[in-house]
């Protein structure tokens, strides 16, 4: 048996919008899905979920007809359900026992997890409405509200800890709000889990600009016992293409940020963030390089993603992929970008490549990508997106005394602590981790708000 196929926009109707692509399963299919879960007694899907979800009990509360009782279960272990069930990689599906039996696939856990978050989330704050009390007398200053900035205001609220979150531009979400198209992320699920945050008592002040408006050591002096610094790892590395300083070249991030500053989730199509020619390429093999694809594309741009690896190894999922194809954008793999060609006005035209072919490495029978002899060709490109490597927003670690970072402008952490080279701060997520995927941003989080409740119930003064 397989999944219920989930009702998707048509591709002639959704290049025309910013609406969400998959509409999610109807109370029937969720219900039939439930329904093939086969409740085991030690769960491989647990086992495999980052978070620990308790996956056969919401279900099982699916099944039952309950969904604000199936949100409640995925909460206890995952505050951001919402993202979780449309932006997760789902290592859970991967790790259930139905995979392993012949012509049978996995449960769609994540399918079901959105299901549990838009049946249930309405009825949710006849539940979790509760204000913090402050029951530690402890203080929490969580620098940036991204995904990880989101989850460890949340879990030391419950934890009992007064919680607030500073947040340098006018909305929060961070990259979630500004990086992430609409036609995945609609703002209104944002909106609604940000909402779900700040229930359980978290004050989130926008427009702080921690090293600008607020120092660290003031912050300290205001009375907080830990800073959490949960800055993200959203900002653009030179590609080591010549040239990139020309017109027509954008980084994604910079592009996406545009896009969704100019205000994509209002309207059907909004104005073009800058100008775009008619042809776009986008160099990179992820998600980043996808979804400035998919975005382009509803600009009505002639839409190529370039890349120097097979499609199997893009760092992107396969729906998301057959999406992309399915409106219109093509992939152009196994092609090493070498250099931007430009105009006399320093405009960029194109961009040379060369081919890619699997060689043997030598003795250790290792395969390798090399380029192929006399293979060079140009694309021709009127707009270049480069999505490629990103690094962690440290710019904080210039100001703050003892606050080290290391090689990779990761924030430094002592071995297996949460704890930075600097007194009572804290580093989580991809502040931490460097670029990372969503869930591993999740779960990392997770546990350094754990570590950090020990801290400040133990010794934090």
């Amino acid at each position: 048996m397989r999944q219920p196929n989930i009702p998707v926009q048509t591709p002639a109707k959704r290049v025309k919008n910013f609406h969400e692509v998959e509409l999610g399963f109807s109370k029937r299919q969720a219900m039939e899905e439930a329904r093939r879960c086969p409740q085991c007694t030690n769960p491989k899907c647990v086992a495999g979920c980052p978070l620990g979800v308790d996956i056969p009990g919401f279900i099982r509360s699916i099944r039952e007809g309950d969904f604000l009782r199936a949100l409640q279960k995925v909460r206890e272990n995952n505050n951001l359900a919402g993202f979780c069930g449309r932006l997760c990689s789902a290592p859970c599906e991967q790790a259930c026992i139905l995979n392993e039996e012949k012509n049978v696939q996995a449960i769609g856990i994540r399918a079901l997890e959105r299901f549990a978050f838009d049946h249930g989330q309405s009825k949710v704050r006849q539940i979790f409405n509760a204000e913090s009390t402050n029951q530690t007398n402890k203080k929490v200053a969580v620098v940036g509200s991204g995904p990880a900035g989101l989850v460890v205001a949340a879990q030391l609220a419950e934890d009992g800890h007064a919680v607030t979150v500073f947040e340098t531009f006018e909305k929060s979400g961070g990259f979630l709000n500004y990086g992430v198209p609409e036609f995945r992320l609609p703002k209104k699920v944002l909106d609604n889990e940000i909402d779900y945050v700040k229930s359980l008592g978290v004050e989130i002040k926008n427009l702080s600009f921690i090293g600008r408006t607020h120092s660290i050591e003031e912050l300290f002096s205001s009375g907080y016992n830990a800073i959490v610094l949960t800055t993200g790892a959203g900002i653009p590395k030179p590609c080591g293409l010549s040239r990139q300083e020309a017109s027509g070249v954008y980084f994604a991030q910079e592009f996406l940020m545009r896009v969704n500053f100019a205000g994509g989730h209002l309207i059907l199509r909004p104005a073009e963030p800058f100008a775009l020619g008619e042809k776009v390429v986008v160099l990179g093999c992820g998600e980043l390089a996808v979804d400035s694809a998919r975005v382009a594309v509803r600009f009505g741009k002639n839409v190529m993603v370039v890349h120097s690896s097979t499609e199997e190894d893009m760092k992107v999922s396969q729906e998301q992929k057959q999406q992309a194809k399915e409106e219109g954008v093509r992939f152009e793999i196994l092609a090493e970008p070498v250099e931007l060609c430009v105009d006399e006005q320093n405009h960029v035209k194109g961009i040379k490549c060369l081919r890619l072919d699997f060689a043997d490495a030598g003795e250790k029978g290792e395969w390798k990508l090399i380029p192929v002899k006399d293979s060079e060709f140009i694309i021709e490109a009127d707009t270049v997106i480069l999505a490629g490597e990103s690094k962690v927003n440290s710019y904080i670690a210039k100001l703050t005394q003892g606050l080290k970072v290391d090689s990779q402008e990761r924030f430094y952490r002592k071995k297996d602590q949460a704890q930075t080279s600097a007194k009572n701060i804290f580093a989580a997520g991809a502040a931490a981790l460097g670029p990372a995927n969503f869930i591993e941003v999740l779960s990392d989080s997770k546990n350094v708000s754990n570590q950090i409740d020990l801290f400040l119930r133990r010794d934090g003064e």
